[in-house]
């Protein structure tokens, strides 16, 4: 039997693409003609992560880990363990990818944990962990097609 509230749950293990903009034009980024990775045209498919929201089962997971960290140690995080905390959830968060350069090069780098932990904790990534951010807060990158309008 249904429940009351089940029109209202928002799917928690839905992932979805998050297309960086470039930090100078604000536009997708693609590879560039004639690069490696590039398929022609505009230089083939534009850079993605796949992402899971902030309000999924792996961010949920993450928050829970952290405030029993908080409880054991006894104090708040400092700011670089912050900055190492914020990067352990977005490596939680990220799927896969297809990764290019603002330069316009692809990079082939494999997606896993390790891999994404080093791209989010590198403090020159900050343009790119801005965006990251915003997007697994916007529950509505993450809506179930019978939630979107026509």
């Amino acid at each position: 039997m249904p429940g009351a509230f089940d029109d209202l749950k928002l799917p928690a293990d839905r992932s979805a693409r998050f297309y960086p903009l470039h930090p100078g034009t604000r536009r997708r980024i693609f590879p560039a003609e004639g690069a490696e990775g590039a398929e022609g045209g505009e230089g083939g498919e534009a850079c993605w992560i796949e992402l899971r929201g902030w309000h999924s089962a792996a961010g949920t997971e993450h928050r829970h880990k952290r405030e029993e960290r908080l409880r054991r140690i006894g104090r708040d995080l400092t700011p670089a363990e912050a900055d190492g905390d914020m990067a352990d959830m977005l490596a939680a968060l990220t799927v896969a990818w297809r990764l290019v350069a603002p330069t316009g090069r692809a990079l082939d780098v494999p997606c896993n944990f390790d891999t994404a932990r080093e791209l989010w904790a590198d403090p020159d990534m900050l343009w790119l962990k801005g965006q990251a951010l915003g997007f697994i807060n916007n529950e509505g990158n993450f809506l179930p097609d019978s939630w979107k309008p026509s």
